[in-house]
């Protein structure tokens, strides 16, 4: 659980990077929004395993 919050934390630093550049590399933002997104809906109680189950929510 600490390691997934950790992981959380510096997604959010990544994204807030991304966000203050002047054109940011939108590659780069849905990658590191993918970790924070699995942990909010594991943490509403649906796991996903993989990118493509979570596409399909």
């Amino acid at each position: 659980m600490a390691a997934s919050l950790e992981a959380g934390l510096q997604a959010a630093v990544a994204i807030r990077r991304q966000l203050l550049k002047a054109a940011p590399d939108l590659r780069v933002m849905f990658k590191v929004t993918a970790l924070p997104a699995k942990d909010l809906l594991r943490f509403d109680g649906t796991e996903q395993a993989t990118d493509t189950d979570v596409d399909r929510l």
